[in-house]
């Protein structure tokens, strides 16, 4: 699927991964200007076709998908819906791009957050769950990954909206429902079959509970009660919101978001404005730094996993938080001559001399990629800069004799390699010649 275009636009960079009913892709939209980055999920499913039954099930939850992202993609902290289409009989729908971290790798960290900054947690996730229940529509699989710290504001944004299950009025007394079950983070009457608007509550408290304690919690197999308080001792406000999220019992919770948001602001008001200020600009204590993790990652699946679209697209995402990074500018014009984009590895390079013309090795890999797009003059122009800056570069000697070879400069280029041979002798046994 790698570098296949959907839907006569969409440019697929790279797989981002899946399970049983899908593929995800992050690709680039080629009919907008800025080539747009987007997700774009593929129902595809590992079914047997024996089970048809389950085939129509994978694709009811898609187009339902489909319909509640339509709806709810308005919200700011809801992915919006850009596309969906049908292409060769598998189905596709395309997503905004959220750039940001996913809380699961944050909690990874084992960060405990303070009273306040779980308290902005609670009042961001149910502002936007608040939307989606007063469109009658549960999420059902409220857990760390599902939520992405957007990285131009530090917002969290709720993800994938597969598993929704929109209400009705009246329910069959017989009816199960489909079973979509996370683990710790799902209550037992989601995990029977029959969500609630509370069943979401219950979720995010769990997730909260686990923020500020630095650990999943505990929860007594019997029971099935969190005695989450003796891992961190809260204050009595705050043990008493969560306690009264994470309830056993739905009936014992609160029943809407807009109930439990109404809590949290009323804890929240008791603050000091500056606490509180402080934790809306930093409302998380973990500290990440992204473009030292885009551009060490990119090195990691170029020069490991050989997986050069994706190392660019992480190089893309170092530039853009940080523009004068010569290395990712450097590193990138590597990559794209690996991918044969050779007019683009040139304009990379130039990027990087731009802003570190003093680096030798920066105007010979110029010139590498210069000349394996036939441009050898300019190549030649490269090469000589970099031997200005570095007089004993032994390399860019050598590479100066093949393209000076190339330009049918037969005594020039021997000149070069010989000074190449005098500098590392090891060039003796590579094949070189001035024919």
């Amino acid at each position: 699927m790698i570098g296949t275009i959907l839907g006569n636009r969409y440019e697929i960079f790279y797989h981002l991964g899946g399970g049983g009913f899908g593929q995800a892709y992050i690709a680039k939209d080629t009919a907008t200007s800025t080539h747009q980055w987007c997700l774009i999920k593929q129902l595809k499913p590992f079914i047997s076709p024996f089970h048809v039954t389950d085939l129509e099930k994978a694709q009811e939850l898609f187009d339902r998908e489909i319909e509640v992202l339509r709806d709810l993609g308005q919200h700011d902290r809801i992915p919006s819906l850009l596309d969906f289409f049908v292409e060769s009989g598998e189905r596709y729908l395309v997503q905004e791009f959220i750039d940001g971290r996913v809380l699961s790798k944050e909690l990874e960290e084992k960060p405990k957050f303070s009273e306040i900054q779980i308290l902005i947690f609670l009042k961001n996730i149910l502002e936007i769950l608040s939307f989606v229940h007063s469109k009658e529509v549960i999420h059902r699989d409220i857990k760390p990954p599902n939520l992405i710290r957007r990285r131009q504001d530090k917002q969290l944004v709720l993800i994938d909206f597969g598993a929704v299950k929109q209400m009705t009025k009246v329910e069959s007394a017989k009816e199960t429902g489909t079973r979509i079950v996370t683990d710790i983070y799902t209550p037992r009457e989601q995990a029977r079959g029959k969500p609630r608007l509370c069943s979401d509550i219950y979720a995010l408290g769990i997730v909260a509970v686990q923020a500020f304690v630095g650990a999943v919690p505990l929860i007594d197999d019997d029971t099935n009660e969190i005695d989450w308080q003796a891992q961190r001792q809260p204050s009595p406000a705050l043990a008493e919101l969560l306690n009264k999220m994470v309830c056993e019992r739905p009936v014992d919770r609160y029943p809407s978001a807009d109930m439990a948001l109404e809590a949290v602001n009323k804890i929240i008001s008791q603050f000091e404005p500056e606490l509180t200020e402080n934790a809306i600009k930093d409302p998380t204590p973990s500290q990440f730094d992204y473009v030292n993790y885009w551009y060490i990652e990119a090195n990691k699946m170029r020069d490991i996993y050989r997986y050069h679209r994706l190392a660019i697209y992480l190089y893309d995402k170092a530039i853009e938080v940080k523009s004068d990074f010569w290395k990712a500018w450097f590193n990138r014009g590597i990559t794209l001559r690996y991918l044969k984009k050779y007019r683009e590895s040139v304009q990379s390079l130039e990027n990087a001399i731009r802003i570190n013309s003093k680096f030798s090795e920066l105007h010979f890999q110029k010139g590498v990629s210069l000349f394996k797009g036939n441009d050898f003059l300019e190549a030649l122009d490269s090469y000589n800069l970099a031997l200005q800056i570095d007089s004993q570069y032994a390399i860019a000697w050598f590479y100066k004799g093949i393209v000076l070879s190339k330009l049918e400069r037969h005594d020039e280029a021997f000149e070069a390699y010989e000074i190449a041979r005098e500098l590392r002798p090891s060039f003796d046994n590579m094949s070189f010649s001035i024919s």
